[in-house]
């Protein structure tokens, strides 16, 4: 009997139902979306290294001096690097620049660096480079630069490359400094043979750091970042938190104004002999079926598009010559929590069931007269 009074008083009020439903669908999905945003900002920092520049960990050696390689159990996951300081000499400007040297047949256990070619191909020849996509702009499209490489241990060296490719990893820091050509085309300039200073790995570091290197990982190399991004963060939930609270009063306020209107309701059933818990257990189970609706919709729209851009994230591209050197992701992606998605449905269908609870119990004390009387 009271089911299906709750849900007659649904059907029989749509537009008060819908703006209430509306509401709740607002107050769910900022509370995911909100939440998503704010804890991704760390998380988009840390991808950012991770995707790009570091892998999960990194060996480095001291003073950037390139070692011999280690030996390295096959159950790692790495790749190594050669990575030099030069400058890029074009007419009066000099343009510093980092050389980064790959292991062409290793380096995809850790990045998937196809997909960070915009146009062109990764270096064939032994005079072909790929370049960062901003240092590309800078250079004029000039396909043809002359790097001068100035290493008190290395040498001096001066060498014309051609662009056969442009890179773009969403890295400022690389994509506005990097030159990336393989190990073996570096060594062979450099005269260092086998001898690297970057090891990048992904899931487990060595259990031992070998003698001459500095095991760090990405949160290591983050970390200066992550405590920049800890004032962000506190701006960001507190604007977060204010829209929340004003979207919640306006979810009781609009209840309660809804709730308001059924005086002459509540009297009519109160005359005809309906007792305060029958009338109040109506009136929840009305509210639980209308909020469980739009909270549960709101909840997998608002999570559906969380989980998206916490797998795709946001591009920031359009900032990328603000952020200039930086060394932060061009893709900002939100976290994803299951738990916090359940708790924000909770959470919502409970503020949602309190303002109806304070109007049964302000009318109970209400003869059902005074009551009609505020009808007239």
């Amino acid at each position: 009997m009271i089911l299906l009074l709750a849900r007659n008083n649904i059907k029989q009020n749509p537009f008060r139902n819908t703006l209430t439903g509306l509401v709740l669908l607002l107050c769910v999905s900022l509370a995911i979306l909100g939440h998503g945003l704010v804890m991704g900002i760390d998380t988009s920092i840390l991808r950012g290294y991770t995707k790009s520049a570091t892998g999960d960990f990194i060996l480095e050696t001291k003073d950037s001096k390139p070692l011999a390689l280690p030996t390295l159990s096959q159950s790692f996951q790495w790749t190594d690097r050669l990575v030099v300081k030069a400058t890029i000499i074009e007419d009066d400007i000099q343009i510093p620049v980092v050389l980064v040297g790959y292991n062409t047949k290793r380096r995809e256990k850790i990045f998937s660096t196809q997909d960070w070619l915009t146009s062109g191909s990764w270096p064939q020849q032994e005079h072909d480079i790929a370049t960062g996509y901003q240092l590309h702009s800078m250079l004029s499209n000039q396909e043809k630069p002359t790097i001068a490489i100035e290493d008190p241990a290395l040498g001096l060296y001066a060498q014309s490359y051609t662009i056969s490719g442009v890179v773009r990893t969403n890295n400022p820091a690389l994509d506005s400094r990097s030159i990336w050509l393989p190990n073996e085309t570096l060594s062979k300039l450099l005269n260092t043979q086998t001898l690297r200073n970057q090891i990048l790995f992904k899931g487990e570091p060595p259990t031992s750091t070998p003698n001459g290197w500095l095991l760090s990982s990405a949160y290591d190399k983050a970390e200066s970042m992550l405590s920049i991004n800890k004032v962000r963060k506190r701006v960001l939930t507190s604007l977060y938190i204010i829209i929340l609270a004003m979207a919640i009063i306006g979810l009781i306020s609009t209840t309660l104004v809804n709730m308001d209107e059924r005086n002459k309701e509540l009297a009519l059933l109160r005359s005809l002999g309906m007792n305060k818990h029958s009338i109040t257990t109506m009136i929840i189970t009305e509210q639980l079926i209308l909020s469980t609706l739009f909270v549960v919709m709101g909840a997998f729209l608002s999570g559906g598009i969380n989980y998206y851009l916490s797998e795709n994230g946001i591009d920031l591209s359009s900032q990328s010559q603000a952020l200039g050197s930086i060394s932060v992701s061009l893709l900002l992606y939100t976290h994803f929590s299951i738990k916090w998605i359940l708790l924000s449905i909770m959470g919502t269908i409970f503020l949602s069931i309190l303002p109806p609870l304070f109007f049964v119990w302000r009318s109970s004390s209400i003869q059902p007269i005074e009551l009609f009387g505020k009808q007239i």
